[in-house]
């Protein structure tokens, strides 16, 4: 109760022993003179003349006390429901975002292309095809002297590593890319195709690859391995749990968009109700591997990467999830920043 209600109150009870003693003083004869009251007619009305303002004025102070004390009760339980509002929406929201999160993990456990190569480790898999795609076709401009911007190369490695080769990733594959870089996919596929086919057959296979120049290709497979010349006496391996450059768009395409719904999810909370989102991307960001990053760094740099914009912000550097990438290992195309 605040100070000066309890000061109202106070008043209040002064005012109405006045109003009880007042009669009693003013009926008899005053110590003042000039202030004598003994003659001024019917009693009754010199009490109630005498008495109305102070019991006026302590059924107004209690008046208004009892008003005030009903207002502030009226705050405080506003507050009160408020605040179970909030409660109850951000136990909604936390119930939804750790179903989410449920859900993408058990997800991510059921990827699989072999019992070997299942759950996590297909994101090892898929990054190391990503890295030997893109330095293979780094070496075909180079020797072919072919003259094509890093961007519109890593458009089409990236979009034969989402689509693979083969008659008809060959047609999502040119859908993606402009049309001028039709002749050196053409060259790149050729090649990937040659050690597709060789991997299948577990052949040693030395392919020329056609062009206006003609070079030799030295690759040979060693068991499940693809070596790979891109220098003199520089190979680069591929080991390949199941057949090599058949595509990753069935289960990336499914992780980006399930991964990134989980922050637009948090993203699109109230602030006044969820007031650390910051804490929640943490939460998903510790659930994911190095080589999970490194898939999300390469595909938000890519012609896929809408999946992360939420109108003209990117979840990713919104919510510092890049600020984990392993940038030792992402040593071509764009290096992330330290």
């Amino acid at each position: 109760m605040n100070w000066w209600v309890k000061l109202f109150l106070i008043l209040s009870a002064v005012f109405l022993l006045g109003a009880f003693f007042m009669p009693y003083v003013l009926v008899n004869e005053s110590i003042i003179k000039g202030m004598d009251f003994t003659n001024t007619g019917q009693i009754g009305d010199t009490i109630g003349g005498t008495t109305a303002p102070f019991i006026g004025l302590s059924v107004a102070l209690l008046t208004f006390c009892a008003f005030w004390v009903q207002y502030t009760f009226n705050v405080q339980q506003e507050k009160r429901l408020h605040e179970q509002e909030v409660l109850t929406k951000k136990d909604h929201f936390e119930n939804r975002f750790y179903d989410l999160l449920r859900f993408h993990r058990e997800n991510v456990s059921e990827i699989s292309f072999n019992r070997e190569n299942a759950s996590k480790k297909v994101f090892t898999s898929m990054f190391k095809e990503l890295r030997f795609i893109y330095k293979i076709a780094d070496r075909i401009r180079q020797v072919q002297l072919i003259e094509i911007e890093n961007e519109d190369l890593y458009s089409v490695v990236y979009s034969i590593f989402m689509y693979g080769v083969g008659i008809y990733s060959d047609s999502l594959v040119d859908s993606n890319i402009n049309k001028d870089l039709n002749a050196f996919t053409d060259i790149l596929r050729k090649e990937l195709k040659s050690m597709k086919s060789s991997w299948r057959n577990r052949k040693e296979y030395y392919p020329i690859l056609a062009g206006e120049k003609p070079i030799k290709k030295d690759f040979y497979i060693s068991e499940d391995i693809i070596f790979y010349k891109i220098k003199e006496n520089t190979n680069i391996a591929l080991h390949c749990d199941s057949l090599p450059f058949e595509g990753y768009s069935s289960v990336l395409e499914l992780y980006t968009k399930q991964l990134a719904y989980l922050f637009k999810y948090i993203d699109e909370q109230d602030e006044k109700i969820i007031t650390e989102k910051q804490n929640y991307a943490d939460i998903v960001n510790i659930q994911l591997s190095a080589y999970e990053h490194l898939i999300i760094y390469y595909n938000s740099i890519s012609i896929f990467n809408d999946v992360w914009k939420l109108n003209d912000t990117n979840l990713l550097n919104k919510y510092k999830i890049l600020k984990n990438v392993p940038v030792p290992l992402a040593d071509f195309y764009i290096v992330p920043d330290k």
